[in-house]
């Protein structure tokens, strides 16, 4: 028999996620964030799935973007972080990708080819997030250069990323704001604006284009929140199985370090899932794991290929039970919060010895 652990990824939780997106979004399009493997949920069977629901795709580097034409993907794919190296403005002109531009380094490559695309070039506007993209006052210019590098059916779009969109009061949030609502009145369009938590915050940025990502896939953009709140559903549902229950006396460790000690003679369950698979190593004592619908705690650290369960809330279990680590019934967030992290890290950083099982 193989390995337990796997993650079962659910279609129909993946289509409901994109229909409350559109339900939200009305007339615009929806680019689907699929870079990072699809946050840790199979770049190439996620976009197959979604081709026809969605109007086109987001990934990071033009590797990313080859890979899905590869498969057989006909839509639009812009990739994000624009082009790194100056010989893949050729391969995005024959692929026909949509490239965002974000450094002078990038529009003089450009400048140097004499290339004219069909496809969109996106010019990307640092409104206040200080990572990628040109200061509002730089946008004219590069815009200019971008109108002379398209055919007549060829477009220039602006585009920007909203640092804190799940809190339109901050400050930084309503400056940002600001600055978008000042590009729209001096550019033509199409815009895009809106990530995840931009489309359930902010409507009047929708614009042309939203960028959903973790909201795809079920998972709530903002702090202390899941999916379910926002009626989205997990595509991902991580789970093993318990190889091992032994009876484990008072007063004995359990784990490297030993960092918990058993209080009274009590059963242990040993799951099949550590740090090797993509489970998270800070996870605390106490973190929850999903046990025969029994919320049973961790005890000891995560090892590479194992964890350790306290299994007294569940005298029934035996070997061979199935452990859900997050799902639809222990959504993510919750594990997140238990980690110190976020559930973006938690979902991208799957191993590839975990097998992914689509339930269709």
């Amino acid at each position: 028999m193989s390995r337990p652990a796997q993650a079962k990824l659910y279609l129909n939780h993946l289509l409901h996620n994109v229909h409350i997106m559109q339900r939200k979004i009305g007339t615009s399009k929806l680019t689907a964030m699929v870079k990072a493997n699809a946050y840790g949920h199979g770049i190439r069977s996620v976009s197959l799935r979604l081709q026809d629901h969605v109007n086109s795709f987001g990934v990071a580097s033009i590797d990313e973007a080859i890979m899905l034409r590869k498969v057989g993907i006909k839509k639009s794919i812009i990739l994000m972080e624009g082009i790194f190296e100056p010989y893949e403005l050729n391969l995005a002109l024959q692929e026909q990708f949509c490239l965002v531009f974000h450094t002078t380094a990038q529009l003089n490559w450009l400048e140097a080819s004499n290339l004219k695309f069909s496809s969109t070039l996106w010019l990307k506007v640092d409104t206040g997030m200080g990572r990628l993209g040109f200061l509002p006052e730089q946008a004219l210019a590069a815009y200019t250069i971008l109108q002379n590098h398209v055919h007549k059916d060829g477009t220039v779009g602006i585009m920007s990323h909203l640092g804190m969109a799940e809190n339109i009061n901050n400050p930084i949030t309503q400056k940002q704001l600001d600055f978008c609502y000042e590009l729209i009145k001096t550019f033509p369009g199409p815009f895009s604006f809106a990530n995840s938590a931009g489309i359930f915050t902010i409507p009047s940025l929708h614009k042309e284009y939203v960028r959903p990502g973790i909201a795809l896939y079920g998972i709530s953009p903002f702090a202390n929140s899941t999916g379910l709140d926002l009626d989205l559903k997990p595509v991902m549902q991580l789970q093993s199985s318990i190889i091992a229950i032994k009876t484990v006396p008072k007063g004995h460790a359990v784990g490297y370090t030993g960092s918990f000690i058993c209080p009274e003679k009590m059963p242990v369950g040993i799951v099949a899932l550590g740090y090797g698979d993509g489970y998270p190593r800070s996870a605390k004592q106490g973190t929850p794991l999903l046990i025969a619908d029994t919320l049973c705690p961790l005890i000891g650290n995560v090892s590479m290929d194992m964890l350790a369960v306290d299994l007294r809330a569940l005298p029934t279990a035996k070997v061979g039970d199935q452990v859900i680590a997050w799902g639809a019934e222990l959504p993510v967030e919750i594990i997140a919060q238990h980690a110190a992290t976020i559930p973006f890290d938690l979902v991208t950083r799957l191993q590839n010895r975990i097998t992914c099982r689509w339930i269709e």
